[in-house]
Formats: structure tokens, sequence, C-alpha cells
């Protein structure tokens, strides 16, 4: 909850406590054999909304505490059932619960990497789950093939960096003030020369660089005389932000566009398992907290594993091979 659902669960508590308190006194006044509530339901009802009340309590604390330690602010929530939980966004509305993450490989569809985080997307975990995927496999190199919501510069560098080649489809972006207006990508970037041509033909250059960010600003003078100006800007001049990693994304954009049949192969591989994790789990995650979360997606991940190599391998061949490597291990 956040601090406005908070306020007005505290609210609705107390009025049903003074509404059950005023049915304990009618209660007291009752003539025997009326079939209402009996005052020990009623105070077994109180009871349950002091716990109520306690809780709500305890958490208007730890909600004032976590928007004085973060930038959150009004965006602050606080978990009643589940501290460790985040606010996820999907298909069906915003929803109490954790982000899974996890690598397939592309030949047998096992699991080879999962992780269990509190992120509310997925933007910031191309890289280590592709780098745990790397490990596991004890591979020199891997391509990982992911959605438009793992699209992430930075990220996409990252993995090169370890020798991880990303494939992702970066999203189209629009002209996030009117939707009218000429879109980022209408604007051609040159690396020679870092600078964007509009357009009108004109060449926009670098005036800012922000470090926090990690962004750059373009612009050109050019845009007081524009003859589409109204096209493309409402404000005095255009101004375009690219990042620092914005090559990565783009290369990583390239190869999806080039290679279409790899993002039908990412689907392929990689909804399948997740649909039978699902299955394993229905309704979600029956444990509360980050560690016992971790401990059930493990358990899970490993049945589907299991389940995947007796498919490919057989029984027999497995428990051989399951046999041979407890040997290994003893010896």
């Amino acid at each position: 909850m956040n601090a406005e659902q908070l306020k007005k669960q505290r609210e609705r508590t107390e009025k049903q406590i003074e509404r059950y308190l005023e049915e304990l006194d009618e209660a007291d006044r009752r003539e025997e054999g009326e079939m209402r509530p009996t005052a020990e339901q009623i105070q077994d009802a109180i009871a349950r909304l002091r716990q109520r009340q306690k809780k709500l309590d305890q958490a208007q604390v730890e909600l004032a505490a976590c928007e004085a330690q973060s930038d959150a602010g009004a965006g602050a929530r606080v978990g009643l059932t589940d501290p460790d939980c985040v606010m996820l966004k999907g298909k069906a509305g915003a929803l109490a619960g954790y982000n899974v993450q996890h690598a397939v490989d592309a030949q047998h569809k096992f699991i080879v990497a999962h992780e269990v985080t509190t992120c509310a997307n997925d933007h910031t975990s191309l890289e280590p789950t592709a780098l745990q995927a790397k490990e596991a496999l004890k591979a020199d190199t891997l391509t990982a093939l992911a959605d438009t919501g793992y699209a992430n510069g930075e990220q996409a560098q990252a993995c090169e960096e370890q020798g991880i080649t990303p494939v992702v489809r970066m999203p189209q972006v629009a002209n996030t003030r009117d939707s009218k207006l000429y879109a980022k990508g209408r604007f051609t970037y040159d690396g020679q020369s870092d600078t964007y041509r509009c357009p009108a033909g004109e060449l926009l250059r670098r005036y800012k660089r922000d470090q926090t960010s990690k962004t750059d600003y373009y612009w050109t003078p050019a845009c007081a005389g524009c003859a589409h100006k109204a096209h493309c800007t409402k404000s005095e001049r255009r101004s375009i932000a690219r990042s620092w990693f914005a090559a990565a994304a783009e290369r990583a954009d390239q190869r999806a566009r080039r290679a279409p049949w790899l993002m039908r192969l990412r689907s392929a591989t990689a909804e399948h398992p997740f649909g039978n994790l699902k299955a394993m789990l229905p309704g979600g995650f029956a444990l509360r907290g980050l560690l016992k979360v971790k401990g059930e997606m493990a358990l899970a991940v490993l049945t589907y594993n299991l389940k995947r190599a007796m498919a490919v391998l057989g029984m027999d061949q497995l428990i051989q091979r399951l046999r041979m490597r407890s040997v290994l291990n003893y010896t």
C-alpha cells in the first residue's frame, strides 16, 4: 500500500471497530433468542480488527522510514502481507509479487539460470541473467535473445564486454509530448561527427553532457526559422537526448531486425518453460519473504528440469547419468 491507501485502510478499520462496539452495546440490551451476532462473536471480530489496526500502525512507521531513506516520496509502498514484495505491472493490471528471471537453452529447453528479484521490471536483468547462464554452461561466448522489455543500452554493452551477444528489439519511441510531432526515429545519428540530422536536413550538435544520467543532448539554432517547426516541436527548439550506451542498444536492435527468426526462436524457447512454471505454482507463490520465495522457485525449476531431462534422455539414461555423477563426486 502507498500512503493514501494506508490512510483509507486505517479509517475503514476504525469505523468498523466503532460499529462493532455499538453492536456490542445493543447485544447487552437484546432479548434472548434473537438471531443476531452474540457478544462473544462481536468481541472476536473487534479483537481481529485491533490486530489489523496494530499491523496498519506498524506499516505506517515502515512507510515513513521508507520515504525518509529514499527518493520514492509519494510513490513509496509497504507490504502488509509480504514486506519484501514489489508492485509489478502486468496485462491484468498491477499486483504485488516478485519478478522471476530465467534463461533457457535453445537446444534442449533446459532452464540453465534463474533468479527471483524485487525489480519492478526487466530493464536491468539482461546482463546478470545472461552472465549466470554463460557461467552455468561454461561457454566462452553466448547469444542472448530477449524481448523488448530488456532493451537497455547499458545492459547490452555490459553483455558485449562479457562475451555475450545481445539480440533485443528496441521499442518504437514516439514523441513523448505530442504523438503528432516528429518521433525521435526521424532523426539520424552520425557517430563520426557526433551529430543528428533532422527531417529538415539541419545538423543538431551536442550542447550538454549529463554525467548523472549518462546522457548527451543535441539541438540546432536553425529551429527558430525552420518550416518544419510546427511538425517537430512546440518548444523554442527541438532537443534530442542520446544515452552513452545507445550504440550498444542499436547494435542489439539491428541484430534482431536482420534476423527476425531469432525473435520467434526466443518465444518458442522461453515461453513454454515459463508456462510450465506458472502451472506448477497455480495462484502464485505459496510462501512469503524473498529468501523463501527463492527456495520455492528453485524447487519448481528443479522439477521442470528433471521432467525435461526424462523427456530428452529417458528414465534409464537419466538414472545412469545421475549414478555416474554420484560416483565421480564421491571419489
